[in-house]
């Protein structure tokens, strides 16, 4: 267990690394937020002042799935249009190779069911296609 928390650690820091410096490149300033903080990861703030809400979710080349918090969700659904679900696909040959993809509106049709659900768990391969690149 120890192994595996320390390559999630890992995985999770490359991939807000990465989200960070896209959010620069678009032109916005974007700023870490706490790791307790319940909904999204990046809070990023363009030149007008709009700030968008980033949650980052990042896998190792080949993951099957991911999973999102409820608060996540309900952070995406009210946060519409300025919210974005990165994802980065995190390869083992190295930080240079990873890459990354932004959905806009990755809960639009998301149904939570029972008030008590904790989350949902989606298809990388599925919403890595319904990506983009930064935007």
């Amino acid at each position: 267990a120890p192994i595996h928390a320390k390559e999630t650690k890992e995985v999770e820091r490359r991939g807000v690394d990465l989200v960070l410096a896209c959010e620069q490149r678009v032109g916005r300033q974007p700023v870490e937020q706490a790791f307790n903080n319940k909904g999204f990861d990046i809070l990023s703030t363009a030149p007008n002042g709009d700030t968008y809400r980033i949650e980052v979710k990042a896998r190792i080349d080949g993951a099957k799935d991911f999973f999102v918090t409820h608060n996540e969700v309900m952070t995406g659904k009210n946060a519409v249009p300025r919210y974005r679900l990165a994802l980065v696909r995190v390869d083992p040959r190295g930080a240079q190779f990873d890459e990354v993809r932004y959905l806009d509106d990755p809960f639009a049709s998301t149904d939570l069911g029972d008030f008590d659900a904790t989350g949902i768990r989606g298809s990388w391969d599925k919403m890595w296609t319904k990506g983009r690149g930064p935007f």
